[in-house]
């Protein structure tokens, strides 16, 4: 059987935020890919955490998320 040249395509992508601790926060973005030709799916994950005081030096891409989880029955 002949391996698949891999062709990922972007799917989908989700972001949240949830406190993480009595004064710091976690960031999380998930972005989804598929292969066009096998169907393989790959995630590609970021996750940032920082303090409260903290928040004005996150990444961008943290800084854009507003979805809040506030537990894992959330989720």
């Amino acid at each position: 059987m002949k391996e698949c040249e891999h062709k990922f395509v972007f799917k989908d992508s989700d972001s949240y935020w949830t406190n993480d601790g009595r004064n710091s926060i976690m960031y999380y973005h998930v972005d989804n890919y598929f292969c066009e030709k096998c169907l393989e799916q790959k995630s590609v994950d970021k996750r940032h955490w920082c303090m409260d005081s903290e928040r004005w030096d996150a990444p961008d891409w943290a800084k854009t998320i507003t979805k809040q989880v506030r537990g894992y029955s959330n989720y």
